[in-house]
């Protein structure tokens, strides 16, 4: 059955078998009206039959397949942190309680951490422009401020520069690309902190150093003298890396979870796996079992939108083109003289169908074809 024969067949029959007739209509609204009709019928069959039956399948005729490109996902940036550490203090405090009694196991021995105290002094110079003093530093035996002078020289200008410490009332994260003038002597280091320059970090880093902002807009000048045990530094990764995704080619049938989408592969014996997004969810939140990271290692994706699949791989490990069966009968890739794909016995309802949705939309013929007697 051919798409531009039974569109003549339904043409004769719209007509009345009238050649001569005067109603005017499209071959492509009739063929377009064809593939409506023939998509309803094998949905209504897949219901009817198939269901019925417990079958989960769906009529082989239904099926389109199309090659589809591989887009990315989202072009977001991708950041990670790496925190590094310079434990510039082997010194020892001992723990003590609300009234200075050092804390004691039942041996008598005192519990003892390390750490020191140090000095931090900031004061604003103009405008946004702080300068900000460390002072009494104690360090561990072999190391000195050479030590701390390369620490800080290995942290990247678009990561951060720290104090380790419990305080909450002390400026102690800084944004490296905010810091000039950095200076370190035996037992001290100052620089100059410009607050405005800040807002040229990632917002990973923004909000990392956020508390030392507040801290210094709204303390402008102030010494505080706190404990602490280290300096520390974190670096930002930032990567494009990008999930994969494609854009179906046309709307498939409605069908019970979303057997529309029949199957998207690039091994017709591997095809991907379709995830619902609250299962995605769900399996990205085990981690006491066997299930954790299931499905790192198989090809899923999940529906995004109407239009839209989402993969669980990166774009860049996917192929450049997939391959998707629809259940769907397009009229944008069948051609007059391409055979339909339904079944012999179902021509007729197709016909029939077709005059129902066209029979609305026709209007009556009120010409007089008769040639006049003379």
């Amino acid at each position: 059955m051919y798409l531009k024969r039974i569109s003549e067949q339904v043409k004769r029959r719209l007509l009345g078998g009238n050649p001569s007739s005067d109603v005017k209509i499209d071959d492509r609204e009739i063929q377009l009206h064809i593939v409506q009709a023939i998509n309803r019928l094998l949905k209504a069959e897949t219901f009817s039959m198939h269901e019925s039956y417990g079958m989960s399948s769906i009529p082989h005729t239904l099926l389109a397949t199309y090659t589809v490109d591989v887009d990315d996902y989202t072009s977001d940036e991708v950041v990670t942190s790496q925190v590094t550490n310079f434990s510039a203090t082997g010194y020892s405090n001992t723990w003590v309680d609300a009234n200075g009694n050092a804390w004691v196991d039942q041996f008598g021995n005192a519990w003892l951490f390390g750490g020191s105290d140090i000095t931090i002094e900031w004061s604003l110079v103009s405008g946004s422009n702080y300068l900000i003093t460390v002072s009494n530093i104690e360090y561990n035996t072999g190391e000195s401020y050479v030590d701390l002078i390369n620490f800080y020289g290995n942290v990247p200008v678009s990561g951060t520069f720290g104090i380790a410490s419990e305080a909450n009332n002390i400026p102690k994260n800084f944004y490296k690309g905010a810091i000039t003038n950095f200076t370190a002597l035996p037992t001290s280091f100052s620089f100059n902190y410009n607050l405005s320059l800040v807002s040229n970090a990632i917002a990973e880093v923004q909000a990392d150093v956020a508390p030392t902002g507040a801290i210094l807009t709204n303390q402008p000048s102030n010494t505080e003298s706190e404990f602490f045990t280290n300096f520390t530094s974190t670096t930002y990764t930032i990567t494009n890396a990008s999930l994969g995704c494609l854009t179906l080619p046309a709307q498939p049938v409605s069908l019970p979870d979303n057997m529309g989408i029949w199957s998207v592969y690039s091994d017709p014996l591997d095809p991907f796996i379709p995830l619902p997004v609250h299962g995605v969810g769900l399996m990205n939140r085990i981690t006491h079992t066997n299930l954790a990271n299931a499905f790192d290692n198989v090809n899923t994706y999940r529906i995004e939108n109407n239009k839209k699949l989402v993969f669980n791989q990166l774009s860049s490990a996917l192929p450049d083109q997939l391959t998707v069966q629809l259940a769907i009968v397009d009229v944008e890739v069948l051609g007059e003289l391409d055979l339909l794909p339904v079944p012999a016995d179902m021509e007729e309802q197709v016909i029939v169908s077709t005059l129902q949705l066209l029979g609305a939309n026709i209007s009556t013929d009120n010409v007089n074809n008769e040639n006049p007697v003379t």
